[in-house]
């Protein structure tokens, strides 16, 4: 499935912005309590159920969703519905906490003849200087990081995915932000998946025209890698490789030498 059949997501952006803005000061979801409060008031205050877990500084957030999306694979109102109460739920709870919580994770799964599960995850750094103007609109949605699988053969446990690091998000995020340009910009589909292991990022893809590749995609990766990490302040890596699974060439890149890509500018450069 293409991606732009699922970014009409209403819900990513105004009840994520609605649920920063009405939350309080002081810690009304104490850390001891918070998981237990938070269900609870889910399922009085916005009549929707959830499953919740603290671990490794992320609150992690299980909800079933009837009918996800329609025949043309887009949202439906009734599932839009209710992952925006659970977003303006998590924001609530969070940014009113004295929980240690780097990122928040709202997994969704439809359990239907093809069981489908939307996962969203946001960086608490995020929201705050989203709340404080800090950071416009249009960034903060495109910090978000979510995605959409299939997940057949799934059972009736809860889903609350996997906890995240900074790194391992801003891999993702990176490789979100080039996928929606070259979806844009290219006449075929091609996706970049990144990753964060033992200090270095690495960038796969699959891209037949070699030239093209050469000139214009992997600097392009390399731009977007350096703004990122950049804006993020994020310095625990060593080095940056690139690597195209259709002939194996590889483009590496040191740390020292990342930030000369930011002046770099292009056909898919942004």
């Amino acid at each position: 499935m293409a991606r732009n059949r699922f970014v009409k997501i209403k819900l990513i952006l105004s009840g994520l912005i609605l649920g920063v803005f009405l939350c309080g000061c002081g810690p009304t979801f104490p850390a001891k309590d918070l998981v237990r409060l938070l269900e609870e008031r889910g399922e009085k205050e916005y009549n929707v159920k959830v499953q919740a877990r603290l671990e490794q500084n992320n609150l992690l957030i299980f909800t079933r969703l009837e009918d996800l999306f329609t025949s043309e694979f887009r949202l439906t109102e009734a599932a839009a519905e209710k992952i925006e109460k659970v977003i303006e739920l998590c924001s609530r709870v969070v940014l009113s906490s004295d929980a240690d919580i780097d990122f928040y994770q709202i997994v969704g799964l439809n359990q239907g003849s093809v069981p489908v599960r939307l996962n969203l995850i946001r960086y608490m750094e995020d929201v705050v200087k989203f709340r404080n103007g800090w950071m416009s609109v249009d960034e903060y949605r495109r910090r978000l990081v979510w995605a959409v699988a299939f997940v057949p053969g799934a059972g009736e446990a809860a889903d609350f995915g996997q906890p995240v690091t900074l790194p391992q998000f801003l891999a993702q995020q990176i490789s979100q932000r080039l996928n929606a340009v070259f979806e844009r910009k290219l006449p075929y589909r091609v996706e970049v998946q990144g990753s964060y292991e033992n200090e270095q990022f690495e960038f796969n893809t699959l891209f037949p025209d070699k030239q093209l590749f050469g000139s214009e995609i992997v600097p392009a990766i390399f731009n977007k890698t350096a703004d990122v990490l950049s804006d993020n302040d994020f310095n625990g890596f060593s080095r940056i490789v690139i690597i195209n699974s259709y002939d194996g060439s590889r483009f590496v890149e040191e740390k020292e030498n990342l930030n000369r890509f930011q002046e770099v500018t292009g056909v898919f450069t942004e």
